[in-house]
């Protein structure tokens, strides 16, 4: 599952760009990394100063997470749990990453996901979410903050264009599931409404 992800430049792409967003940030935050999966993101954040909680509703996915050397030396720790209803406090963590999930659900779920992800972070989050801006769709990694705090992330020079041209609407994976290309607007609208605003995007996807 990792070997041949970890090969392609587009994965390369997005753990660089996560992983430059994990400098900016303050020194020793507390990162909610959700999900989790195989943990791709834990040694990346905590190299980077930070400490790390993973959850994701897959025991199998944590399993395999659980092998990776920040979560063997405490540097991260794991738990199970369902986006929709984390089993956080308010405020409890200072950033959540989200990569590569919110496309697999359909806007309502996106929208109850990134409320908590509002909820429990107190000072920003960071997704990764393929949208349309006017009939082009890019895949992102976008930096929002909540409102009425100091801007955090700043734009990067990631500015690369997706390899084709997707128009609004769903299409079938590989694996038979629903992708969702979101509306650029439903995604801002989402953000807002859990009083986040979009401080930074980083484009994922080249010709």
């Amino acid at each position: 599952y990792d070997a041949a992800r970890e090969r392609s430049p587009r994965y390369l792409r997005e753990s660089g760009i996560a992983a430059n967003i994990a400098t900016v940030i303050e020194p020793d935050s507390v990162i909610l990394d959700a999900p989790v999966g195989t943990g791709r993101l834990l040694d990346l954040l905590v190299d980077a100063g930070h400490s790390v909680v993973g959850i994701d509703i897959s025991e199998d996915m944590l399993a395999v997470a659980a092998q990776r050397e920040s979560v063997r030396t405490g540097a991260a720790t794991l738990q199970s749990g369902d986006l929709e209803k984390l089993g956080l406090e308010d405020n409890s963590v200072d950033y959540t990453f989200c990569v590569r999930f919110l496309n697999w659900v359909p806007p309502l779920v996106m929208g109850n996901i990134i409320q908590e992800f509002a909820r429990v972070s107190s000072k920003g989050v960071v997704i990764q979410v393929r949208f349309t801006r006017a009939i082009t769709g890019r895949e992102l990694l976008v930096g929002a903050a909540k409102k009425a705090k100091r801007r955090i992330f700043r734009f990067g020079p990631w500015k690369m264009m997706l390899r084709r041209i997707l128009k609004p609407g769903s299409r079938q994976s590989t694996t038979g599931q629903d992708y969702i290309v979101h509306e650029r607007q439903e995604v801002i609208s989402t953000l807002a409404l859990a009083g986040l605003e979009v401080t930074g995007e980083w484009f994922v996807d080249k010709r």
